[in-house]
């Protein structure tokens, strides 16, 4: 899919290879990111769901906040 985005924009408007490249790379960072929150979001329900005081403490400390 990807793929077919990047060369549609390179063969149809003449994009700068170069904007083009830095755009793919900066998309790369945001889907990392997103990737990472969406492990982080997993853990604090997963301790939220399992009562356990420890868990808990971890979530309302904001030790998942700070990474």
């Amino acid at each position: 899919m990807e793929g077919d985005l990047f060369s549609g924009l390179s063969n149809g408007n003449q994009v700068d290879g170069k904007v083009l490249q830095t755009f793919h790379k900066s998309f790369g960072q945001v889907q990392d990111i997103l990737d990472q929150n969406r492990l982080l979001i997993n853990e604090i329900n997963q301790n939220h769901e399992s009562k356990i005081p420890d868990n808990l403490t971890r979530n309302v400390n904001g030790t998942f906040i700070r990474r």
